[in-house]
């Protein structure tokens, strides 16, 4: 099975890696799309701020991918062909991921695989930042904004 792979020179390549046993309760996902996020840039130029704490490098990227699902280990609500999206903190620029049932979502068998795959984590990081970081108060119709800013055309939200 074929992943990227960043070294510790922060050099990115496609290496090789065997594909282990599953354990009881997870499941292995072919993928068919990932998607590339702000953090996985500034994790690759050696800028992000957990990095040496949860992705200690040689590492796989990719927080997010959607795929099908082809090998379930124990019992799940989740089944061999199922399409489903991956929500980790790493590991998803792989040809196949090996994952447990609280790191993926299952999709409806009609999904748009690329579409979904384009929301997963910028939904997340819109969500983060407009209920814990400007924290928008119920009937609002302003979107705080930092002084200083060139954003004049953030004054209505709704």
């Amino acid at each position: 099975m074929r992943a990227l792979e960043l070294s510790s020179k922060r050099t990115l390549s496609i290496v090789e890696k065997p594909l282990r046993a599953l354990n009881s309760g997870e499941l292995r996902v072919k993928t068919l799309f990932a998607g590339v996020s702000f953090t996985d840039l500034i994790i690759q130029k050696g800028f992000y701020k957990y990095q040496k704490e949860y992705m200690p490098t040689p590492y796989t990227p990719g927080f997010e991918a959607v795929g099908i699902v082809t090998e379930v280990c124990g019992a799940s609500d989740i089944h061999v062909g199922d399409k489903v999206a991956i929500l980790r903190r790493s590991g998803c620029f792989a040809e196949e991921i090996t994952t447990n049932e609280s790191e993926v979502i299952a999709l409806p068998t009609d999904a748009d695989l690329e579409w979904v795959c384009s929301l997963l984590v910028n939904f997340f990081t819109a969500f983060h930042a407009l209920h814990n970081i400007v924290v928008i108060q119920p009937g609002s119709n302003e979107l705080p904004r930092p002084k200083g800013t060139r954003y004049h055309w953030l004054n209505k939200v709704g």
